[in-house]
């Protein structure tokens, strides 16, 4: 949270300073951690060996923390003169922010839930996805040419192509509704009735 508040212009001169200290602090108490599960490692009988060690340190999880430290060590390195972030490095700080949240989950156990429900109900889910997306092509051509004359250069509606429709599907079926493209022809908002009730029915 400090990290995005500290991207807005009024408030980056203030915390960008804590922010820099808040981060060497986690990192090395990441770092830490990080050599100490090394050291645990030992405990279980196939990494006890340097080859154990190695095992250990090339598993996705490590090798994802090890991505991480580095970054943020990189990072740090930067303004270790200033106590400061330079701005540079401040719009890529949030991404090694989201990598690191991901990473606290140390047995992976939400990511080994979801794996397992779409596992369990992968058919399901394909279907699902199959269905959505014919639903959304179909919509979104039905009302490009709901919406378009065939000539094109009497056109001057929002709807220039059928990308522009197909986003305005996307955002109908979704129930968002941003209001930046709307239909205005009557077989366009029936269309578009149709498709709204498809997305809260789905």
């Amino acid at each position: 949270i400090l990290g995005a508040i500290s991207t807005i212009d009024e408030c980056q001169s203030a915390l960008n300073g804590p922010l820099y200290y808040v981060e060497l602090g986690l990192s090395i108490f990441f770092t830490y951690e990080f050599l100490l599960r090394i050291w645990s490692a030992g405990c279980v009988a196939k990494y006890r060996t340097w080859v154990g060690r190695l095992m250990f340190v090339t598993r996705s999880v490590i090798v994802l923390d090890i991505v991480t430290l580095m970054g943020f060590i990189l990072c740090i390195a930067t303004g270790i003169t200033t106590g400061r972030f330079p701005e540079t490095v401040l719009r890529f700080l949030p991404l090694l922010q989201m990598i690191r949240f991901i990473r606290v989950d140390r047995q992976l156990s939400s990511w080994k839930i979801l794996q397992e429900i779409i596992s369990t109900h992968h058919e399901e889910l394909t279907i699902t996805i199959v269905i959505g997306f014919m639903f959304l092509i179909t919509g979104s051509y039905l009302v490009y040419i709901a919406e378009t004359p065939e000539d094109q250069s009497l056109y001057d509606g929002p709807y220039k192509s059928m990308a522009d429709s197909m986003w305005f599907s996307i955002i109908t079926m979704t129930t968002i509704g941003f209001g930046d493209l709307y239909p205005k022809t009557f077989i366009a908002k029936m269309v578009t009735t149709t498709v709204c009730y498809l997305g809260v029915a789905f």
